[in-house]
């Protein structure tokens, strides 16, 4: 669990406060409790802006993932204490610590869910990636044939689910039309293969456009490469976003209670 601020600290400095007299104690600082609540949601929503493609302080890197972001979350462990964490786990640690290099070719064979080859002597596995709609457009945006082509193709559809002979679940699908390669439309080899699955719920119509590449212990060497990805320092940079302004804000919850004490 990524923490990134914990306002608990402040309950250490307060009690002195609180154990000054039992005037002060029957107050229970109510205004600084408030401040306190407000702070943690001002650095929770800092977080989740940063965490949504909004230009981070002091560097020029973005992050825009869905499951990141929803692991941003609050949490309140005491009168004056709360704990603003990211609990999407190997994901929070992804994003801030980065990931190394890494060869799929060599890692295929240690796969729970590869397959392996009728003669027995390799292991393979589907690798899909995910399509953007503005990526397509652009790609297809020197061809109108192959955009409307796109946009017509018959979608494939997820119609099941089966166990295979190592006992993994598996989709079964039903398949549409792919992109075809053709010189006469240009067509750009990231979307050769390309797929348009059914993604509606309910009346809604929507599609998902996939492409699904395979991975082998005999691919060519150097052809399922992962770059290394540098992580970005979250916590430290919604800290460094936030810190002043929580300060400020519970500075004056305090002196508003310890003014209403005369």
């Amino acid at each position: 669990m990524a923490e990134i601020f914990d306002l608990r600290r402040l309950e250490a400095s307060i009690a002195p406060l609180l154990a000054a007299g039992e005037a002060l104690t029957r107050h229970e600082l109510p205004a600084t409790r408030h401040a306190l609540k407000r702070a943690a949601a001002y650095v929770e929503r800092t977080w989740i802006d940063f965490a949504s493609g909004h230009p981070i302080p002091g560097t020029d890197r973005t992050v825009n993932s869905t499951e990141y972001r929803n692991g941003i979350t609050k949490t309140q462990v005491g009168r004056f204490a709360w704990i603003i964490h990211n609990t999407a786990g190997a994901v929070a640690d992804r994003v801030e610590d980065g990931t190394p290099k890494r060869d799929l070719k060599e890692e295929v064979a240690t796969w729970r869910r590869r397959r392996e080859t009728n003669d027995g002597l390799a292991s393979y596995a589907h690798i899909p990636f995910r399509h953007k709609v503005a990526a397509i457009k652009k790609a297809a945006a020197k061809s109108p044939g192959l955009a409307r082509r796109i946009t017509r193709m018959k979608k494939s559809r997820v119609v099941g689910r089966y166990k295979d002979k190592r006992g993994i679940m598996r989709n079964a699908y039903r398949w549409g039309a792919r992109v075809k390669s053709d010189p006469e439309l240009d067509v750009p080899a990231r979307l050769v293969g390309m797929v348009r699955f059914e993604a509606s719920a309910g009346k809604a119509g929507s599609s998902v456009y996939m492409t699904f590449r395979t991975v082998s212990t005999r691919s060519p060497a150097g052809t399922w490469i992962i770059k290394k990805k540098d992580g970005v320092p979250m916590v430290q940079k919604v800290r460094e976003a936030t810190e002043q302004r929580v300060t400020q804000m519970v500075a004056e919850g305090l002196d508003t209670d310890l003014g209403m004490l005369g």
